[in-house]
């Protein structure tokens, strides 16, 4: 199961702890399976390098920009991405921060998730969509309607309706990336979305 606050494969993932775990986490972001002996042992070394940093000075002392987050995609030969996703997916805590800690990276990349079901059903292609848009204007159109907590957009998603016939496991490939109809997600998730934007309405509009 997958929302915000809870996904089965991110969860589990200690990233601190080796550059598999961090690999195996980075993998869930960009959607693309990171296979370590394919990494030139410069990079290597120094992700191995930056883990005992992490590790010497504890996850939420270590804190990454904008610049430091892409450097660590590119040791991974993942492409960067650009400052409205990282803005958006990771630092869109009201904390008015523009650095990241590195324990929080999980949450970010949880919510990038959520996103891309919503938006697409498939993390290979939102991230590609997303990550490479330069126009803040541009990127948030793309996450609407699920970027606008309002009254209008909770009504249209309690009033959706379940599939009439049963639909793949999420756990089946298939659909695990499937890109036409929504209702791959609706049927697994659906309960845990709508939880997850309503309790951001009432933190957004407290009245």
């Amino acid at each position: 199961m997958i929302t915000s606050n809870q996904d089965e494969e991110v969860d589990p993932l200690v990233p601190e702890n080796n550059i598999n775990q961090l690999s195996a986490l980075l993998g869930l972001l960009t959607g693309q399976k990171i296979v370590i002996s394919k990494l030139c042992s410069a990079a290597q070394k120094a992700v191995e390098s930056f883990l005992i940093r992490v590790n010497k000075h504890r996850p939420d002392n270590i804190k990454l920009c904008y610049e430091e987050f892409n450097e660590l995609l590119l040791l991974f030969n993942q492409d960067r991405v650009e400052k409205p996703f990282f803005n958006f997916f990771f630092l869109s805590d009201g904390s008015n921060q523009d650095t990241l800690r590195f324990s929080q990276i999980k949450n970010g990349i949880k919510k990038f998730r959520v996103y891309a079901l919503l938006l697409l059903g498939n993390f290979r292609f939102a991230f590609r969509k997303l990550s490479t848009e330069k126009s803040e204007a541009c990127f948030v159109k793309y996450l609407e309607p699920w970027n606008r907590i309002s009254k209008k957009e909770l009504e249209k998603l309690y009033k959706r309706q379940p599939p009439l016939t049963p639909l793949y496991d999420t756990k089946d490939e298939i659909a695990r990336n499937y890109t036409g109809s929504p209702d791959i997600f609706h049927q697994k998730c659906m309960i845990q979305i709508k939880t997850h934007f309503f309790k951001l309405s009432l933190n957004r509009n407290p009245n």
